[in-house]
C-alpha cells in the first residue's frame, strides 16, 4: 500500500514538473516592454491602447507614467510610429 502511493506522488510531481514549461509559455511570442504616456493620456485611454496593439498589462508604473506590458514584436514597431502620446522602451 505504502508503495503505490509513493509511486502515485512521484507520477503527480512528474506531470506538474513536464507540464511547467507548457503553462510558463502561455504567453509565448510576446516581448516585455515599457511604454511611458504622455501626461494627457488618461487611463482608460492607456489601457485602451494596449489592447488595441495586442498587448496585456503586467504591472502599472506611476511614478513614470507608464506601464509594464508584454506586446507582439509588432505592435512595439507600430507603437514606436506612434510616440506622440507614448514612448515603447
Amino acid at each position: 500500500m505504502r508503495r503505490k502511493s509513493i509511486a502515485l506522488m512521484l507520477a503527480v510531481i512528474m506531470l506538474a514538473v513536464l507540464s511547467f514549461p507548457a503553462i510558463a509559455s502561455g504567453n509565448q511570442g510576446l516581448v516585455r516592454k515599457i511604454v511611458v504616456f504622455n501626461k494627457a493620456v488618461n487611463e482608460p485611454a492607456r489601457d485602451a491602447l494596449i489592447k488595441k496593439f495586442g498587448g496585456i498589462k503586467v504591472k502599472d508604473l506611476n511614478l513614470i507614467e507608464g506601464k509594464a506590458v508584454l506586446l507582439p514584436p509588432k505592435a512595439v514597431v507600430a507603437l514606436k510610429k506612434r510616440a506622440r502620446s507614448f514612448t515603447c522602451r
